[in-house]
């Protein structure tokens, strides 16, 4: 017994007998037996199988995108430092999140994440983050309006320093240096010493993370997102007369809900309307890092303490790999990067790997197959996991697949393929019969010039006026409005044309024939003596053809008819508010919380009478 524990691990080279995590495995390859039937023949890899995990258990595996660090033990200070430091998130905030990407899942909520390339410590300032989150708070606010659907909002931020390249080096000026791999690895200035990846930049992209997450909270928790206040909301990015009245008409529409909903509640608090949540994410790059952000759960299990939401990168998803094994152990929900690589069948080990529990919202797919592949690539993939029935959310990053080059040199991205694919993601999503359940998008609430086209109608000779990227092109402050413009006319246009119209109330002691014979299409009955002369006048200012009119019992009621109300579709309600006498409410609501609260202040009124 003393010689055994006298050994050395074979592998790391630390006492004790060669740990699991470092001992040969086998990894499956297919040949054909005599019989001419597949079958999998044994052959010693380095590949982990059928053991514990640990956050340390991806070392030994096959691994890409990592820098080389020259000063190895610098590196090993820098690591025990960060595993000491507090958790940057709540672990359970995660769980909430979760329980949000479950509902994109079903069609529920809709994901919008968005944020820069590559996040730069030099913007770990108040006005790029409050422009981070500004952009964010407005493209869900035309979300939510003009889809109808609760929307959950995550950023790219507080932690998205690192990103993966084509390429280790590059040529600058005739000089090859190491190429720039974010702010977390070296310094983008392009000379060597500034190139050489640096292990305190680890810990000074933790600080910075938590400087940034600290002013978030502070915002959306102190009124900075306060829907009151729409003079925020400037309408400068629309260039187009007709679009900018449509916008500014679709925000005075919601200040007048939310006066509505004041005045026909009677509540003075709503402080769920000046506050907003939001979920940090980054790319799970660097695993030196992200194991030193890993702690255990009260429960016992673990989580990665330096964001809530982290994703795996289509360069970084290979089965037998390091990142694969690192993500399989985590409670974070995590992200996968879908693109025309892609096998159907491996996407299918991959999930299955990553969320053995078939735990929903723990895995959301970010299909990435450019404007030109999407339909030929995509259908295969989609109906594979739809047939496999593995809990996903589907969202759709249109940006990495649709990247070009300029004749300046310049990486740019055409808006009018943007939007294509997103698009055509949504029709092959319909198609399919699965839940198309957000977007994933590289933008700033800057006016750079980064991208072409949109309602800007930049051109390539437009590029170099603020052309700030570190890295990738992203949306500016107004192709991303109009980005989320465009997306909810498309899934409102969507719900209309699958939306059958609801059936006529059938009221006891009433034929249909009495209501169809008042041309009704019934949203809602209430007894107009129920309700007081001020309520009357708000409803008669929200929906202008709210009119008196013969409840099929005989009484008198107000009727409102879908078509009618300015604050939406009544059809998703599915409402009924009616009784044989005529004076009671009865209210089964489905959607859009104002439209809940609208319903629960009218069977407020209508339950004294």
């Amino acid at each position: 017994s003393a010689k055994r524990t006298a050994r050395s691990c074979s592998t790391c080279k630390r006492p004790g007998r060669r740990h699991r995590a470092h001992a040969p495995v086998r990894e499956h390859k297919t040949t054909t037996s005599h019989h001419g039937i597949k079958r999998k023949q044994i052959q010693t890899v380095f590949a982990m199988q059928n053991k514990a995990w640990t956050p340390s258990s991806w070392r030994g595996l096959p691994i890409k995108q990592q820098p080389e660090y020259e000063d190895q033990e610098a590196l090993r200070k820098t690591l025990r430092t960060l595993e000491a430091l507090p958790p940057l998130i709540f672990e359970g905030e995660i769980d909430a999140l979760k329980q949000y990407l479950a509902e994109c899942g079903d069609g529920r909520r809709l994901l919008l994440q968005g944020g820069d390339c590559a996040e730069r410590f030099a913007d770990c300032r108040r006005e790029p983050i409050e422009n981070k989150l500004k952009i964010l708070m407005q493209m869900s606010v035309v979300l939510t309006w003009g889809a109808r659907t609760p929307v959950v909002r995550i950023a790219r931020i507080a932690g998205q320093y690192a990103k993966p390249r084509s390429k280790p080096t590059e040529v600058i000026d005739g000089v090859e240096v190491p190429i720039f791999r974010g702010d977390i690895v070296n310094g983008f200035e392009a000379t060597m010493d500034a190139r050489r990846p640096d292990p305190q930049r680890l810990q000074q992209a933790y600080f910075y993370s938590a400087a940034t997450l600290n002013y978030l909270r502070a915002m959306s928790e102190g009124g900075f997102a306060d829907l009151h206040h729409p003079e925020t909301w400037n309408a400068d990015f629309v260039q187009n007369a007709s679009q900018r009245a449509e916008y500014e008409h679709m925000v005075d529409n919601i200040v007048d809900a939310l006066d509505f909903l004041r005045q026909g509640t009677g509540a003075s608090d709503d402080s769920n309307l000046r506050k907003v949540d939001l979920f940090s994410s980054h790319e799970g790059l660097l695993l030196d890092y992200e194991e030193s952000m890993t702690t255990k759960r009260y429960s016992g299990s673990y989580f990665n303490k330096g964001a809530h939401f982290l994703w795996i990168g289509d360069r970084t998803r290979q089965l037998d790999g390091a990142h694969i094994e690192y993500f399989s152990g985590i409670d974070n929900p995590v992200g996968v990067k879908v693109g025309p690589s892609m096998d159907p069948d491996e996407l299918q080990e991959l999930v299955q790997r990553l969320n053995p529990n078939r735990e929903k919202g723990k895995i959301t797919l970010i299909t990435r197959f450019g404007s030109k592949n999407v339909e030929e690539k995509f259908p295969s993939i989609c109906e594979a996991v739809r047939e496999s029935n593995l809990p996903v959310v589907w969202t759709c990053d249109p940006m990495h697949g649709n990247t070009e080059q300029t004749e300046q040199g310049l990486k740019t991205r055409q808006f009018d393929n943007i939007l294509g694919e997103l698009t055509k993601t949504m029709d092959i999503h319909e198609t399919c019969g699965t839940h198309f359940g957000g977007v994933h998008f590289e933008l700033t609430g800057n006016n750079v010039t980064e991208c072409v086209g949109g309602p800007q109608d930049l051109v390539p000779s437009d590029l170099p006026r603020y052309y700030e990227t570190y890295c990738d092109p992203r949306l500016n402050y107004s192709q991303s409005m109009y980005m989320a413009f465009e997306i909810a006319k498309k899934i409102q246009h969507a719900a209309k044309q699958s939306t059958p119209r609801p059936a006529l109330l059938k009221t006891p002691g009433a034929s249909n024939s009495s209501v169809q014979k008042k041309e009704a299409a019934v949203a809602l009955f209430i007894p107009a003596g129920s309700l007081p002369g001020a309520l009357v006048q708000v409803l008669a200012a929200v929906a202008p053809k709210l009119v008196p009119s013969e409840h099929a019992c005989g009484s008198s009621a107000l009727c409102l008819r879908p078509s009618a109300c300015a604050l939406g579709q009544w059809t998703m309600m599915r409402l009924a508010v009616y009784s044989a006498e005529g004076n009671k409410a009865h209210a089964f609501c489905r959607g859009n919380p104002y439209h809940c609260a609208i319903i629960q202040a009218l069977r407020t009124c209508a339950s004294s009478a």
